[in-house]
């Protein structure tokens, strides 16, 4: 083992520092961690039977992801530290801002631009605004890589020849922490035309602050904290009024940032800043099937010694609120705004979230209407060869296509029409054969990327702007989550059939529970922290990850669900219940607004729904259009059983005053029309019933289909 040694000052007095491999003695910071599992086994380990490829378009910056290798978390929170750049200034991929709530982090070629956002709130768009606040760097280092990384933290190393900094961010800490191992720090304080006013209360630009706390006053309003927790420093103020230079020329130690949203906050944040957390263990319950998942924080001290049982403080979001137990205390609350509502500090070392979990499945929990079951039947007749000669060469639209035959297939099981299911299914079957077998690019439709991890159309691969960015690991949970639900409906009239391992494979890209598995990463969508999914792969945005469609997420967990139901796999039941019962929950949450809304604003909340979910910002629009009938139903297409949890009465009740001048619009297209009309019937059944009638002939869009609109509104209560 390499090792290297290094004589350096602290407080003028020189100690000997052994630094083994990244690994400094007497502080065993974390390092080369890669294990995101949620559930310490894996649902399946076996090499995916598609062909081999590599990426070729977007390829893994090997000096960011340093040790680490594939499957890569491509829709993490934090994957704007390596892909593109805000600016250009630092000629380096991974300079765009990430969101760890309440900040917004750039990590830039020598440390973190910290940014406390400014939220600007309009009709169309709320937008928390990255600028420079406050920027903690390393002195002389110009080379960065990540040295660990888990479902909620990261830490970035910075290094030079003769030391390095490791900056360690983690999700609701309201401290951003920067260890220091033969180099020094400096602050930039960049906020527009602000400046620094004091230093614990000094102002003059040559004065030297000599100590182990500083409060920064700076004329925006802002007052930010520093700690050096291994020794005191000495800090001044550059005549720019704009700098803070640390006078040491060398430290060995941890530096930490926060900000002091109110003066109240400035006790708890000193009682909490010697317990440094770096990430956490994410446990799922999916044996018991409790609908839980435990959040374990990873913590050490000021000395590098990781904390068993340790009490940090952490901050939770709203969702939070509404389910976290196992917490010893909760303060400092209701601060720091964010775009997802003002937060609240919980003190201890182990978070417990329980979910509601559904108890739909296969069918409506009623009956079809009895005086709306003939003309059902009678319109499944004619359904049974729906698209009969569709040819969608689109990943995402046969996806949808497969599924609406799905559909009419467990319809027809309800009606107690085996022939017709019977002959539906192996419809299914002839047309999903090509997405399922190849073992060659010349017959295939999926191939396995070993660059990232995961797979992608073959279309996708060739050009990666087809299939809406499948092969940039965009959607994947929408795409993948239609064949999943189609091949368990294959499954209920037919278990014995023989792409029943095969689709696992889809269900491992977007819904593997374990690191154990070497091909797939952990759950690639769904974010552990706010509970909810992002739809963004590997691709950067100057707002971080998006996510448009929830319904459709819901979609994805429904028929892993159904998928893990209908073969008896428990494990791969719960855990699409977890993931299903979380998209529910923090859709409620974060898209569907009833006003006055404690999250958004009143000028936007009277939309009634977020059309796109940033990072740091929501949007009243999608990404193919900006009407009425485009941004509510993307959030409720398609229409299955289990939607009668996700659009409730409540909502819709409020979401239909603007959702009905959808039907004034001349350019609403009956496609359209039936999915206003479907969301119609959560609160006018009758009306509804009669206007779907209405709809024109082979005017259903292609994930949807008469019979099931009619049965949709049938089963309303």
């Amino acid at each position: 083992m390499a090792t290297r040694t290094k004589p350096i000052k602290i407080g003028g007095v020189a100690i000997l520092i052994m630094l083994l491999l990244g690994t400094s003695s007497g502080y065993p910071l974390p390092t080369n961690n890669r294990d995101f599992s949620i559930y310490s086994e894996p649902i399946s380990v076996v090499d995916p039977p598609f062909p081999k490829v590599e990426h070729g378009k977007i390829i893994p910056n090997e000096q960011i992801w340093g040790q680490f290798e594939p499957p890569y978390q491509t829709s993490a929170y934090w994957t704007n530290a390596y892909f593109g750049d805000f600016d250009g200034l630092y000629g380096l991929n991974g300079s765009l801002p990430f969101n760890t709530f309440p900040y917004l982090i750039r990590t830039i070629y020598d440390g973190a631009a910290i940014c406390y956002p400014i939220q600007e709130k309009h009709n169309m768009s709320v937008t928390s605004r990255y600028h420079k606040d406050i920027t903690l760097r390393a002195k002389d280092t110009s080379n960065r890589k990540l040295v660990y990384m888990d479902q909620v933290g990261i830490t970035m190393e910075y290094y030079s020849d003769d030391g390095f900094a490791r900056l360690i961010l983690s999700r609701g800490s309201p401290y951003v922490t920067m260890f220091l191992s033969n180099t020094t720090a400096f602050f930039d304080t960049m906020f527009y035309n602000s400046v620094i006013l004091s230093i614990n209360g000094v102002i003059q630009n040559t004065a030297k602050l000599h100590g182990s706390f500083f409060r920064v006053v700076m004329s925006n309003g802002q007052t930010w904290l520093i700690w050096s927790l291994n020794g005191d420093v000495t800090l001044s103020i550059h005549e720019d009024r704009q700098h803070i230079y640390m006078h040491e020329s060398v430290y060995f130690g941890f530096i930490r940032v926060a900000l002091m949203f109110r003066d109240e906050d400035e006790q708890p944040l000193k009682d909490h800043v010697n317990t440094i957390v770096y990430g956490a263990n994410i446990k799922a319950d999916l044996l018991g099937g409790s609908g839980s998942y435990s959040i374990n924080w990873l913590a050490m001290n000021q000395h590098g010694k990781q904390l068993k049982n340790a009490d940090p403080l952490v901050l939770g979001l709203p969702h939070h609120a509404d389910l976290l137990t196992g917490y010893k205390e909760k303060i400092m609350i209701d601060t720091y705004p964010t775009i997802k509502g003002k937060m609240t500090g919980y003190i201890g070392s182990s978070w417990v979230l329980t979910y509601k979990q559904t108890s739909i499945e296969w069918d409506a929990p009623r009956d079809i209407d009895p005086d709306k079951l003939q003309l059902i039947m009678k319109t499944l007749e004619k359904d049974k060869d729906l698209n009969k000669e569709f040819h969608q060469p689109d990943c995402y639209g046969f996806g949808k296509f497969i599924s609406a035959l799905g559909r009419l297939a467990i319809i027809s099981d309800g009606l107690g029409s085996d022939n017709i299911s019977t002959y539906i299914r192996n419809r299914m079957k002839t047309h999903i054969e090509r997405w399922f077998i190849g073992s060659d690019l010349n017959s295939t439709s999926l191939v396995y990327d070993t660059s990232w991890g995961g797979l992608i159309s073959k279309d996708g691969w060739e050009d990666n702007n087809r299939d809406y960015g499948n092969a940039k690991y965009n959607d994947h949970h929408y795409h993948y989550g239609y064949y999943i639900y189609a091949v368990a409906a294959i499954l209920k009239g037919d278990p014995n059939y023989e792409h029943k391992d095969t689709v696992l494979n889809l269900i491992r890209d977007i819904a593997n529970p374990s690191s154990k598995d070497p091909f797939f990463p952990v759950t690639r969508h769904k974010d552990w922290y706010l509970g909810h999914s992002w739809a963004q792969g590997a691709d950067s945005a100057a707002n971080g990850k998006n996510q448009e469609s929830t319904s459709e997420a819901v979609n994805a967990y429904y028929g892993i669900t159904l998928y893990g139901l209908v073969t008896g796999n428990q494990i791969i039941e719960n855990l699409g219940r977890l993931l299903l019962a979380m998209e529910i929950h923090s859709t409620h949450t974060y898209w569907q607004i009833t006003p006055p809304s404690p999250i958004y604003p009143d000028v936007f909340a009277n939309n009634g729904v977020v059309g796109v979910l940033w990072s740091d910002k929501v949007d009243y629009a999608t990404f193919f259009g900006g009407q009425v009938q485009f941004i509510h139903c993307i959030q409720m297409l398609p229409y299955v059983p289990v939607s009668e949890e996700l659009l409730r009465k409540s909502w819709m009740t409020y979401d239909w005053k603007v959702l009905k001048k959808a039907l004034d619009d001349p350019s609403l297209t009956e496609e359209w029309r039936a999915y206003v009309l479907e969301a119609m019937a959560i609160i006018d059944k009758e009306k509804a019933w009669k206007l779907v009638q209405t709809i024109g002939e082979d005017a259903f869009d292609k994930g949807n289909s008469r019979t099931n609109t009619y049965w949709w509104v049938a089963t309303r209560p």
